[in-house]
């Protein structure tokens, strides 16, 4: 009785890990032809300028997650036998948890730019990194690495069902959380007025910032409920589907949203050196705006001036105009 019941859990893990692996492999192939598609406008806007830390940023959203995805997609063809496996596994789970750090930098600062607040940007970054937290405590402490016959290397979580629905929740709350921060101050700063105006640098932030938090609610709110169920549920796999998806789309997102951001404030940056040489202008202008390149407060620029800059130019021609 107790060998079928092993085989019966066998069957059960070995069920799961296809599906995770069918999922794995579209969520590639989904991120793959985003890159592809995105790839001449990732050229124009941060290869052909100056570097700047938005262009870090870009390059660390887009390229971690691509190297994680790709690297899973090998381990899951190749048997790594004793410590090669351990050491595999250990290797992509530490880029996995990886690619949440220039995700919540991106957070942290969207925050300061837009409240100019500190503490509120500070509080953002920290709800943003609970998931690395939980995830490398997990890693080193209740993770071992396994091969499986069929499937290669994989790993092996020890943890107790309910100290793993409490770094579930710890993990997801705390990101939908900080999205939540964020989409109530982008809603406050922006939506009022003129600051819907097509084209502008504010409707990006806005329109982008709301489909963000829209994607990213669904998926980890998802991803929580199925987690649980999944941990509740003996024989599968103590994670749901979900995460196949949730990082690569959370890296789509990001990355859409700086490309996005980039475009509009380049044709601004156009038009005012357009604008300055026909009042006869210097040439100097347009790189003393940022070069054509999107600039975070001190590290990446002041996406915040900008924001700000454009509002208040906005209200400026909408008093113009109704005096």
């Amino acid at each position: 009785m107790s060998s079928q019941a092993e085989i019966a859990e066998i069957v059960a893990q070995a069920d799961s890990l296809i599906t995770y692996d069918l999922c794995a492999m579209a969520a590639i192939v989904l991120y793959v032809y985003e890159y592809l598609i995105t790839f001449p406008e990732e050229v124009a806007y941060f290869w052909r300028v100056k570097p700047t830390g938005a262009t870090v940023l870009f390059f660390l959203t887009r390229y971690t997650t691509m190297a994680c995805l790709l690297f899973e997609f090998v381990i899951g063809f190749i048997s790594f036998p004793g410590t090669s496996c351990n050491f595999t596994s250990n290797l992509d789970d530490f880029i996995e948890s990886m690619q949440y750090l220039p995700w919540a930098g991106f957070a942290a600062l969207r925050a300061y730019a837009l409240s100019r607040s500190r503490p509120l940007s500070s509080i953002v970054f920290v709800l943003s990194i609970v998931t690395i937290v939980v995830n490398l405590v997990d890693m080193f402490k209740f993770v071992e690495p396994a091969v499986l016959p069929f499937f290669g290397c994989t790993l092996v979580d020890t943890i107790s069902p309910e100290l793993a629905i409490g770094f579930a929740i710890a993990a997801r709350a705390s990101l939908i959380i900080a999205d939540a921060i964020l989409i109530v101050v982008t809603w406050v700063k922006l939506s009022r007025g003129s600051a819907t105006s097509p084209g502008s640098l504010m409707h990006v932030v806005l329109r982008d910032g709301t489909i963000y938090f829209i994607c990213l609610l669904i998926l980890n709110t998802l991803h929580l409920s199925f987690t649980v169920a999944a941990i509740a549920t003996p024989g599968v796999r103590p994670d749901s589907n979900v995460i196949a998806f949730l990082e690569p789309v959370t890296a789509i997102l990001i990355s859409r949203f700086m490309l996005n951001l980039q475009a509009v404030n380049r044709d601004a940056l156009q038009l005012n050196s357009a604008g300055a040489g026909n009042k006869g202008e210097g040439p100097g202008t347009s790189s003393e705006s940022g070069g054509g390149s999107l600039v975070f407060e001190r590290v990446v620029g002041s996406l915040g001036s900008s924001v700000f800059d454009d509002r208040q130019e906005e209200e400026e021609e909408t008093r113009d105009h109704s005096g």
